[in-house]
């Protein structure tokens, strides 16, 4: 049997560093999800465009016993990350259609993308940038780090996702 997973993430504003909103989702729950309930938290219009971005690490740095890094080899030491990048579903047409206007090849629709796809862990943060200009790109963006607190198993009496804190 697997254990659904709950994340709690502490959303922060660029703009104001002391403010901050707690947000409980299940894993099984999108990046849309995720959009609309940080823009309830912020009291904000839930029509604009908006893009997360998560690194994950794509290869481990090599542990070699007794290994020395040198000039020749400091690749072996340092871990490779992969950038990736979940944009509103109208970059894509809707929610199964083809990309409008969005470039990027790796980019991730946010209706249909989970959270869980990333296995986050305690600690790992990433961005939400949020467009208000309506120019469709992140130049003068409202942006936001969010960050994993806590994992929790999913509580069937809870409704999910909601804001826990402000």
């Amino acid at each position: 049997m697997i254990i659904a997973q709950a994340y709690r993430f502490r959303v922060k504003s660029a703009r104001n560093k002391k403010s901050y909103h707690d947000i409980l989702i299940r894993g099984d729950q999108t990046f849309e999800m995720l959009h609309k309930i940080i823009c309830q938290a912020f009291d904000d219009e839930e029509d604009r465009f908006y893009q997360f971005i998560v690194k994950t690490i794509k290869q481990k740095p090599e542990e070699a016993e007794g290994a020395v890094e040198s000039e020749a080899s400091p690749a072996l030491f340092e871990a490779e990350y992969e950038e990736s990048k979940i944009s509103n579903p109208c970059c894509f047409g809707g929610v199964s259609g083809e990309k409008k206007r969005l470039d990027d090849e790796n980019g991730l629709n946010a209706a249909i993308t989970e959270i869980q796809q990333f296995q986050f862990e305690l600690d790992q943060k990433f961005k939400y940038l949020l467009d208000h200009d309506g120019d469709w790109n992140f130049e003068n963006c409202w942006k936001y780090k969010i960050q994993v607190t806590k994992i929790l198993t999913v509580e069937k009496d809870k409704n999910y996702p909601q804001i826990i804190k402000k």
